[in-house]
């Protein structure tokens, strides 16, 4: 139920009019202001009570985890002392026709998906490399720019000279 904003007293609604009214301190107040604030005060306490219940089990989920985590860690040194007595160069040398041959074989039997999915990457990147070539050439043609101004001496930087040649107190007057 609404509370008055004045007096914290419960309201009564008028249909009618559309406006709450006060018991206690007789005003009127429209009906969609209060139920605007009513809404949001509610909505504001329910995400206070969702954050504290999203806060502990965000806690037992992180503490689940970790153990899962930590199990899982164990099993797989444990499957990798069992299956890999030896290191995988020594495995490379003492198999490398077998490894080569299955890659050989991979290529062969999935070469078309492969180069099927180069071309969409490629298609999908055009965009972006087109994008980066022009702005890789405006960069060049600004550097090129100022290094032209600069050796022409269209553009000339400011050197102690020019203060002997005309006083600034003779320009004063164009301000």
């Amino acid at each position: 139920m609404p509370k008055c904003p004045h007096c914290n007293y419960e309201l009564t609604l008028l249909e009618r009019r559309r406006k709450y009214k006060c018991s206690k301190c007789s005003k009127l107040f429209p009906q969609i202001e209060i139920e605007t604030k009513d809404f949001v005060e509610f909505n504001k306490r329910q995400r206070k009570l969702d954050e504290e219940a999203l806060t502990e089990q965000k806690l037992k989920q992180l503490e689940l985890d970790k153990f899962v985590k930590k199990q899982a860690q164990i099993q797989r040194k444990a499957k990798m002392e069992e299956l890999r007595p030896i290191k995988f160069q020594e495995y490379y040398k003492l198999n490398k026709e077998k490894i080569l041959a299955k890659q050989k074989i991979f290529r062969h039997e999935n070469g078309q998906r492969i180069n099927l999915r180069h071309r969409i990457l490629h298609r999908l990147n055009i965009e972006e490399r087109r994008q980066l070539s022009r702005i890789n050439a405006w960069r060049n043609k600004n550097r090129l720019l100022t290094a032209d101004i600069t050796k022409n001496g269209l553009f000339s930087f400011y050197n102690t000279e020019s203060d002997d040649i005309m006083p600034t107190s003779s320009l004063s007057y164009l301000l």
